[in-house]
């Protein structure tokens, strides 16, 4: 377990540190305001000293192709100490637009009960538009999860940020390039992650759609797909023994049970398929019956599905 680190002491010209807001393994995160304007930022201070500068500058140019897109859908990137220099410097931080709501781990977490199924179909709409963001310039996330997931402003917009752990799709001659790094969440890592030997590659887009399998099973029902390894393989021989035990768990959680829509679970198998060339696309899930109402939906009518995201949001977390 991470002990939870003391206030930063570092400063920056023109910013104060205001609070922690999040941390890890390998850096530590901090509200900051901008002393001559008053806005508020988040700081990523990056603590393990062997976190190699090359990776955080990837990190850099990750995040400056994607903020060029103006996408409703990421966090922006603002600035960095990194940025131009190779020095190993004794801080390194890089700044970024603050999603005022926090992450959506924080709403899942306060009540420990999933969500709708209307709220589940319009997180996972948002989040593959911002997938398609990063698909659209060569980019796959590998760090899918609800505290990846962001809430900004009064409407609760969904924002995908950290990119921390994010890889280039193709090389520099336009080749399809397949990643080696097995860092990311244990629970969200797609099977080809976890299973062969450690430099193994693997397609990073298939694994990303992996992660948006177990992401919609979390939103839904607040509980690990696969939370003992034998679950797995159970999903995979016997469908019905499978959704028998995750069930009882549900029952045995929130002391009643859940209808599961039959398109959740045809959605959420194609999602998390063994086969990773078999794996649905983005495309696909945007057009599957069971996230289409939200896709094809009117402004208007989309409108009211998010005022329905907010109500529920509200009611678990106020601010």
């Amino acid at each position: 377990m991470l002990s939870k680190p003391v206030l930063s002491s570092n400063h920056i010209s023109n910013y104060t540190v205001e609070k922690l807001i999040g941390y890890g393994g390998f850096c530590n995160v901090y509200k900051i305001r901008e002393i001559s304007t008053g806005k508020t930022y988040a700081k990523k201070e990056y603590t393990n000293l062997n976190f190699k500068i090359s990776d955080i500058q990837k990190e850099i140019k990750i995040n400056k192709i994607i903020s060029k897109c103006d996408s409703l859908y990421t966090i922006k990137y603002i600035c960095s100490n990194m940025e131009n220099t190779n020095e190993d410097l004794d801080e390194k931080y890089i700044i970024f637009e603050l999603a005022s709501k926090g992450a959506l781990f924080d709403y899942l977490e306060i009540k420990n009960k999933g969500l709708s199924d209307i709220n589940c179909k319009i997180i996972i709409y948002k989040v593959i538009k911002a997938l398609q963001v990063l698909k659209a310039n060569g980019i796959c996330h590998r760090d899918i999860d609800p505290q990846n997931i962001f809430l900004d402003g009064e409407r609760y917009q969904i924002k995908l940020g950290d990119f921390g752990l994010s890889e280039f799709i193709y090389d520099e001659n336009g080749n399809k390039k397949l990643s080696k790094s097995k860092k990311g969440k244990k629970n969200f890592k797609a099977p080809e992650m976890l299973n062969g030997q450690k430099d193994d590659e693997y397609d990073g887009e298939k694994a990303d759609i992996y992660s948006i399998g177990v992401l919609l099973f979390v939103l839904r029902i607040c509980v690990y797909p696969f939370l003992k390894t034998e679950f797995y393989s159970i999903f995979n021989e016997d469908e019905q023994r499978y959704w028998k035990i995750i069930n009882e768990l549900i029952e045995k959680k929130y002391n009643s049970i859940i209808e599961f829509d039959p398109q959740f679970k045809d959605l959420f198998k194609k999602l998390v398929n063994p086969i990773p060339s078999k794996r649905i696309t983005f495309e696909e899930i945007l057009d599957h019956p069971y996230i289409k109402e939200v896709t094809y939906a009117n402004e208007a009518q989309f409108s009211i599905y998010e005022d329905n995201l907010i109500e529920e949001l509200n009611s678990r977390f106020q601010f």
